[in-house]
């Protein structure tokens, strides 16, 4: 029943109808919003300028963490409450392990293009999908991050995993 939207201007939306009607949160910055995870009660969103932002009620109030950047971070996930990383334009990948009172940057130097998403299977098995094909596997954590080959070179924007351990990606020209 519950859902929470974000996007232009620091726009955040929420619904507990299933999306019959929705209601304008707490907006504590005016920069673009770009992706939001949740893990219970306990939600992340990233956006433009380096914002995250983050609630412990469920999305009903939020609070700016700080991030050692400025540039835009696209994607955010957290795996539990505590681990969660963010990517963004220029190869920017931060991860915390403290519910994200403290970003500390990952360097990927194979992370030349804008990152577009983040995906960790297990606390160990993350993958980062971004502009011109790129692929990043990591499995440690996102302490470190190898480039894989991609047969397509456009943005990559979603990756899944089923039980099976099966992965999806979808891209921006098919």
């Amino acid at each position: 029943q519950r859902a929470l939207v974000a996007g232009k201007n620091g726009t955040i939306l929420a619904t507990e109808t299933a999306g019959k009607t929705w209601t304008p949160r707490t907006e504590p910055v005016k920069d673009h919003l770009m992706d939001v995870s949740f893990i219970g009660e306990e939600g992340w969103i990233s956006g433009y300028h380096g914002v995250v932002l983050h609630s412990d009620d469920g999305g009903k109030t939020w609070t700016q963490q700080a991030t050692p950047t400025s540039l835009a971070l696209e994607g955010i996930f957290f795996a539990d409450k505590t681990h969660g990383w963010t990517v963004g334009w220029s190869g920017t990948i931060l991860r915390t392990v403290d519910g994200g009172k403290k970003w500390e940057i990952a360097h990927a130097p194979s992370a030349t293009w804008t990152l577009s998403t983040v995906y960790f299977r297990d606390l160990q098995d993350g993958w980062i999908l971004g502009f011109a094909g790129q692929l990043l596997h990591s499995t440690d954590g996102g302490t470190t991050w190898k480039a894989r080959e991609s047969p397509v070179h456009a943005t990559l924007n979603y990756i899944a995993f089923d039980k099976a351990g099966r992965g999806w990606i979808t891209h921006d020209d098919g």
